[in-house]
């Protein structure tokens, strides 16, 4: 990884541990759920609400279409505004004065950029991008948020060119990047954070669930994944962990 002061002339390269990389979310999601019995991840089912079924105390997820699950454990890994979250009476996430614009640039016949990960800042607008492949780079611009800002656009047009002229000050690599962008992958967030040691400290709600202290998404599903594919893989009798219905 390398950090770059533009205002200053200066850079910095911070030692990696390891291998790291960036990729598209479906791309993981695609390949975890590969990695699983058929029907285990349903993808699309946004939770609704969680609630304790009074006759066995176990969990009932409520989806939209008007379909429920009931779990026998629950395992909460929905992100910043987790529902799991919710249900079990954590502390509600901090909300940061920054506002992140994310994005996907293709090249079509390739880029130049190194295969790590850079930030650039220039003034109080930071620039990050991460090569997934030869020809795709992921990248964000976060910048200052302000009371006007309360109501976000969802507008990726709108959203573009908000990005587009917050780099004007910065190589035409990265304003190419910015004018080049997929417009289906473009999205603006005020970033959020719940801090780890919220977790032990808050009188959660009792019942079959748990939650990542930093609701992690994507991250804390991989463990697991890899944990049910290793029991897949045994010729143990496979158990049902929940049932569906239509409310």
């Amino acid at each position: 990884m390398r950090d770059v002061w533009i205002d200053v002339g200066k850079q910095q390269e911070i030692p990696e541990i390891g291998e790291c990389r960036c990729v598209k979310r479906n791309d993981l999601i695609e390949v975890l759920a590969d990695a699983l019995p058929p029907r285990t991840v349903r993808f699309g089912s946004q939770i609704v609400s969680v609630k304790v079924d009074k006759e066995n105390s176990f969990p009932t997820l409520q989806l939209y279409g008007d379909k429920s699950i009931q779990a026998k454990v629950l395992i909460g890994c929905d992100g910043s505004r987790s529902t799991v979250a919710d249900f079990l009476g954590l502390k509600s996430t901090k909300m940061f004065a920054i506002l992140s614009v994310r994005g996907l640039t293709s090249y079509p016949n390739g880029h130049a950029f190194d295969c790590e990960s850079t930030r650039m800042r220039r003034e109080k607008i930071s620039v990050g991008r991460a090569p997934i492949t030869d020809k795709l780079v992921y990248w964000f611009v976060a910048l200052p948020w302000t009371p006007s800002d309360e109501r976000l656009t969802q507008d990726p047009e709108v959203i573009k060119r908000l990005a587009s002229s917050k780099v004007s000050g910065f190589s035409s690599d990265v304003i190419e990047m910015i004018e080049r962008a997929e417009l289906d992958s473009v999205s603006l967030t005020r970033l959020r954070h719940r801090a780890p040691w919220d977790l032990p400290t808050d009188d959660i709600q009792e019942g079959d669930g748990d939650s990542g202290w930093r609701c992690n998404a994507c991250n804390g599903s991989i463990p697991r994944t890899r944990w049910f594919s290793s029991s897949r893989r045994c010729r143990c009798p496979r158990q049902v962990l929940g049932t569906e219905s239509k409310s």
